[in-house]
């Protein structure tokens, strides 16, 4: 038998992942078959498939990444398997609205001038059915204090998130970050920067090889502090 066990009547935003993947199975009435080379192939509303084979493991089960096309409606993949009947699963694909937009991270960070912030600022994108938002852009601006970042346009990941890879402090007193996505409240993190007091750092300068010694028995010293 060629069974759908997952991955069937979903409604997912148009251009995103299924939150439930696709997955098959093969039996031979009474438990799975292993080894077992299933095609997975977009029938439907001009999706993809990542990957377009698999192969069923253990259990009989395989499965793929299913995105959604552009355009909202009907989808549709059919997996196949050499001598079974194939099966088709379908989902609907619904408007992307981005319906979220928070700080995960980052906010009231500390650092010392001219440092980097204790906390990476992290957001999170979510779309009108609360599963995240994957390739949104995201903008990252400082706003107050002088500082900097090294990315300020980043893409979401598979989890919704974006950072900008760090943020630098400028010079004493309050910082400020903002983060913008196209259909969301822009969001805000703050910090403050202070002065680093005396004695704050230690410095230790460590040679790879000994210091050459007016005696080569006398071991020389490999690590002075200033």
């Amino acid at each position: 038998a060629f069974v759908i066990v997952a991955g069937n009547g979903q409604s997912v935003s148009t251009t995103q992942r299924a939150p439930v993947a696709p997955v098959v199975q093969v039996t031979d009435g009474n438990f799975g078959v292993a080894g077992i080379t299933v095609t997975f192939t977009v029938t439907g509303g001009d999706g993809t498939v990542t990957p377009s084979t698999g192969v069923t493991d253990a259990d009989g089960r395989a499965s793929t990444v299913w995105r959604m096309g552009p355009d909202a409606g009907a989808n549709a993949i059919t997996a196949a398997a050499t001598g079974l009947p194939a099966v088709t699963l379908g989902a609907t694909a619904v408007p992307l609205v981005i319906s979220a937009f928070t700080a995960v991270d980052g906010d009231n960070a500390v650092a010392f001038v001219n440092n980097f912030a204790d906390r990476l600022p992290r957001v999170e994108v979510r779309d009108q059915l609360n599963a995240p938002v994957e390739g949104a852009t995201v903008t990252f601006a400082v706003q107050g204090g002088g500082g900097s970042v090294p990315f300020s346009s980043v893409a979401t990941d598979l989890d919704g998130r974006a950072t900008p890879g760090a943020w630098r402090f400028g010079a004493a007193g309050p910082q400020s970050l903002g983060a913008s996505v196209a259909g969301g409240a822009p969001v805000t993190f703050s910090g403050n920067a202070t002065t680093a007091p005396p004695g704050a750092y230690n410095i230790d300068l460590r040679f790879l090889t000994p210091l050459p010694t007016a005696d080569p028995e006398t071991p020389s010293a490999t690590t002075q502090r200033a």
